[in-house]
């Protein structure tokens, strides 16, 4: 037989001793307690504590998962407009080009009805041609000057236009960087906080195990049959961690079986002395 201490692996108050001195107890008997109300309590916090970090992470990864999406979102509208804004410029280039030949077409009657004019004034001086002839062609020059002055007002028109949406082009462009920054950034910090947030968890996880593991560690279970030598504490009484609770007597299971070979591990003439065999067992022996 052998003698063993049952101890506590930690610091606090003796809430049971469930055997008394001489007693015999079997492997599994539960032979004392530690109060765990103040662990218990730290439990429930922990319990807490966990819940609302894994409740952060998730919130977190949620969080940024929506403020991804809508950053690609707000990059794919944008990449929608500024095509539609390109194909505004080479719209607005073939009307310029067209406005460009109407103007030169306006700019070419007009200067033949000018000539015409100044030829027709020339004959007119010499009798050649009648004064409403010249009228007429004084009118239609008015004409002809006013669609000339409307074509050159639709070319400025059209080259405006084109300006301006090059400018929307290059804005569009612009919001675009900035959305695509805003984009990187969000996969940056979304790793750096989630990465925070899962540490949270993980401390918060191994905090609550370690507390757990000492609630288990309250309790001081036979690992063998025996019978109680001493008993150096008292209920209610605090004891430092390691300090024995129970001294008892074990028995040495092991040597049942190894009676049946101990013979291979003996010198010649060699002796196997087994000494403090507990009466209940002697007969096992």
């Amino acid at each position: 037989k052998d003698t063993k201490n049952y101890s506590f692996l930690m610091s606090g108050k003796i809430a049971t001793i469930n055997v008394e001195k001489g007693q015999k107890f079997k492997k599994g008997d539960v032979l004392a307690t530690m109060d765990t109300k103040t662990l218990q309590y730290t439990a429930d916090i922990s319990g807490n504590t966990s819940e609302t970090a894994k409740a952060t992470l998730e919130k977190t990864i949620s969080t940024y998962d929506t403020n991804i999406q809508a950053a690609k979102t707000s990059i794919e509208t944008l990449n929608t407009s500024i095509a539609a804004a390109e194909q505004g410029i080479e719209a607005g280039q073939k009307s310029i080009d067209a406005n460009q030949v109407a103007l030169d077409a306006a700019e070419n009657a007009l200067n033949r009805l000018k000539q015409k004019l100044s030829d027709a004034k020339a004959l007119n001086n010499a009798g050649g041609v009648s004064d409403s002839d010249v009228k007429d062609l004084e009118t239609n020059l008015i004409s002809k000057q006013a669609e000339y002055d409307t074509k050159v007002a639709e070319l400025n028109s059209a080259k405006a236009e084109l300006q301006s949406k090059k400018a929307e082009v290059s804005s569009l462009y612009d919001k675009k960087k900035t959305a695509q920054d805003t984009l990187n950034n969000l996969y940056v910090s979304k790793d750096k906080d989630v990465k925070a947030a899962q540490a949270a968890v993980n401390s918060a996880n191994t905090s609550g195990d370690i507390i757990q593991k000492n609630i288990n560690d309250s309790t001081i279970t036979a690992d063998a049959d025996g019978y109680v030598m001493e008993l150096p504490y008292k209920e209610g009484e605090v004891i430092a961690a390691g300090y024995p609770v129970v001294v008892a007597n074990i028995l040495a299971d092991v040597i049942s079986p190894l009676i049946e070979i101990v013979d291979q591990f003996l010198a010649e003439d060699g002796v196997f002395v087994i000494s403090g065999i507990i009466d209940t067992k002697e007969k096992e022996i």
